[in-house]
């Protein structure tokens, strides 16, 4: 396949479907919004319905409104992005200037098998621009012709090229990491559970237990987030997947990783485990 015949060079819309999936997160806070002031008695259940109705249809219309006017097409020097709702965008990201291309999969767009692309660009400040949503395929077939032209070959390399992953980290061992990083709030959940049963438990130490609390969900997700770790060697460089509920594959060009560091928490050293830091050029 030539540059000249690569479809990608005709600019093209992103998956219809991503209306609905980058309309939820108003729509849920809509709901709950209603739904408190259903129970506080402001709103009957005719008025939470018509409301709830009518937030769905204006931002449904609004997102399909933008997704008409986003288009995208990659050619051999650069990915241009047309866009913008009230103010129409422009933008051409060179391909010499794109640090990674990551495919990026929520749990909510993967329920509606949609995905994410999101494109580093390198300069006077990095930048991030992402294309939400593909299909799977299609976020493929996209992320490995921008690689594939970034490093000057024609073509994509043919997917036997990409091996078995060659390092696996156990998730036992990622969450274990986690835990052993935020020792006081672990320990800070029985202590706050044998105190209430005491009734030792002041208002102000609810407070303090509830802040732990959200500490604790906040070291879950970003464990779920590095759960299923994985390095693949392609191509293109190193490809990094991760995630549990949100997935992510990552690809580090081997010839931009400026720095590689290891660090070593003191809870870890009896385990020895290492966490490794690589800084991208």
């Amino acid at each position: 396949m030539s540059v000249g015949s690569d479809p990608l060079e005709v600019p093209r819309r992103l998956h219809p479907r991503g209306i609905i999936a980058r309309s939820w997160p108003a729509l849920a806070i809509a709901v709950v919004y209603a739904n408190q002031r259903r129970a506080d008695g402001v709103l009957t259940v005719q008025e939470l319905a018509l409301g709830i109705g009518g937030i769905v249809i204006v931002t449904l219309v609004v997102q399909a409104i933008a997704w008409r006017l986003t288009t995208f097409a990659v050619d051999a020097t650069a990915v241009s992005i047309r866009g913008g709702l009230l103010v129409r965008q422009a933008r051409s990201l060179r391909l010499d200037r794109i640090q990674a291309v990551d495919v990026v999969r929520p749990l909510a767009a993967r329920v509606l098998g949609l995905t994410e692309l999101r494109i580093e660009v390198a300069g006077a400040g990095r930048s991030r621009v992402s294309l939400r949503y593909l299909a799977q395929a299609d976020a493929d077939a996209v992320r490995d012709r921008i690689l594939a032209l970034a490093r000057g070959d024609a073509q994509p390399m043919p997917a036997e090229a990409v091996g078995a992953p060659f390092y696996v980290v156990p998730n036992g061992m990622v969450f274990g990491s986690f835990l052993l990083s935020h020792p006081l709030v672990v320990l800070a959940i029985p202590a706050a559970v044998v105190a209430w049963l005491l009734g030792f438990l002041t208002a102000a130490a609810f407070g303090g237990l509830a802040a732990v609390g959200l500490s604790v969900l906040e070291s879950v997700r970003r464990a779920t987030g590095w759960a299923n770790f994985r390095i693949t060697d392609a191509p293109e460089g190193l490809r990094l997947r991760r995630g549990l509920l949100d997935t992510r594959a990552q690809t580090v060009p081997r010839g931009r990783v400026h720095a590689v560091s290891l660090v070593q928490p003191l809870l870890w050293r009896g385990m020895h485990w290492v966490r490794v830091e690589v800084t991208i050029a």
